[in-house]
């Protein structure tokens, strides 16, 4: 209802991502939205509404907390392909899928929105190997801090094999010149 009130005939949650018109006055409702809800796809929905520069940093400590409860919680899913076939996943499975799927719009959400306040967190954040895959776009992001900091965890995520392109394409949009000794040994 509450949504309804601010975006009238809109149906489904994604559906504010296509409007024609500007949707901003959703922002602060998906934003107390986003805490309460446990459904995961909804949640990744709301996140991917929130994926937006003009949100600024309002979402920011919110998508953080959200990033740190669900990138590490849940085991990788196995493969979905036995050979060439496709298999149909367990109920578990598809838990899984939808938690891995979160945690990866979350960091992708941090890579777009606002965090100059939270530099030092997503920086640790990056270089906590717990957090697997879902750390890919907030590597990517690294490029915006233009920091040492951000440059030597780039360099040093180098040698981590889940996220090492996306340390790779942020040191080459830092024009880092201190990492072409470890790129070199990459080739």
């Amino acid at each position: 209802l509450e949504f309804r009130r601010v975006l009238f005939r809109s149906e489904h949650l994604s559906d504010i991502r296509h409007l024609d018109r500007p949707w901003k006055t959703a922002l602060p409702i998906l934003l107390s939205w986003l805490p309460h809800t446990t459904e995961l796809n909804i949640k990744e929905e709301i996140v991917r509404c929130l994926s937006v520069p003009w949100v600024s940093d309002k979402a920011t400590p919110e998508l953080i907390e959200e990033f740190k409860k669900y990138a590490p919680v849940f085991p990788a899913p196995p493969g979905l392909w036995i050979g060439k076939q496709l298999r149909n996943p367990s109920e578990e499975e598809k838990k899984l899928f939808a938690a891995h799927s979160l945690a990866w719009a979350i960091g992708n959400a941090l890579s777009i929105v606002d965090v100059s306040r939270f530099e030092k967190e997503v920086i640790t954040l990056c270089r906590n190997k717990k957090f697997g895959v879902a750390r890919q776009m907030l590597v990517y992001g690294l490029y915006r801090f233009r920091n040492s900091e951000a440059e030597d965890a780039a360099v040093e995520l180098l040698s981590d094999a889940q996220v090492q392109m996306h340390a790779i394409y942020a040191l080459g949009r830092m024009k880092s010149k201190r990492a072409l000794f470890e790129l070199e040994k990459l080739l």
